[in-house]
């Protein structure tokens, strides 16, 4: 019901536009904004801190596959995010930052997307993630590989009782980087020391994948 308006942008400027065009402020954090209306009836404002320098999100995460059976875990690792929106890529979507453990019983591959808001903006991520393939690789291996001990300070411990050949061990940080890589050739009752002590303290993810299957572990590094 506003015949005309006055903008007042808190850095001494002002304009009676209706939708002003994008202002600028190079050189503010933060600004007190008032919008000023009137007509022939009467006069109404309104006053609200805006943030020019903020972030934009970043959308980021990861799926959590040392669950056994068709569950997997997702971990939210986005920044700058204030609400997210998952399609979990069977119809269903969640509104929560880390939702609860997620059932495929029917799906080999689905595509999973995390949208992230804030003020500035939005971000979004899209990841094919495999169900059947956490419950069916872990089984293979966890009968053959022991790690230990978990919590681990200076190194980590790997027992094989099975040959299973060539093998790749990797170790991954909860933002999903390699900080740790091996290739070996794994004969019956192999032993493998690996020194985590230069670690930073936290959650990481340990695999180990050769032509029989993965096996997938936390570890946490204290």
């Amino acid at each position: 019901n506003a015949d005309s308006c006055l903008w007042k942008f808190g850095d001494g400027t002002t304009s009676n536009l209706t939708n002003p065009p994008d202002h600028i402020y190079p050189n503010s954090d933060s600004v007190l904004v008032t919008l000023i209306v009137y007509n022939s009836c009467g006069i109404d404002s309104i006053i609200k801190w805006v943030n020019p320098k903020c972030d934009k999100p970043t959308a980021s995460f990861i799926e959590d596959i040392t669950i056994k059976g068709y569950f997997v875990k997702f971990i939210n690792l986005s920044t700058n995010a204030d609400s997210c929106l998952w399609e979990f890529g069977d119809g269903t979507t969640s509104n929560l930052t880390n939702p609860p453990e997620h059932s495929y019983p029917n799906s080999d591959s689905v595509l999973v997307t995390l949208f992230v808001y804030n003020p500035c903006g939005t971000d979004s991520i899209k990841k094919w993630v495999h169900p059947r393939y956490v419950g069916i690789y872990e089984n293979d291996l966890s009968n053959f590989v022991k790690l230990f001990p978990n919590p681990t300070k200076d190194e980590l411990n790997i027992n094989f009782s099975e040959e299973l050949g060539k093998c790749v061990i990797e170790i991954n940080n909860i933002q999903g980087e390699t900080v740790i890589k091996k290739v070996v050739d794994v004969n019956q009752n192999t032993k493998l020391q690996i020194p985590t002590d230069k670690l930073s303290s936290g959650l990481y993810f340990v695999k180990i994948t050769n032509t029989k299957g993965v096996l997938n572990s936390k570890m946490i590094k204290q």
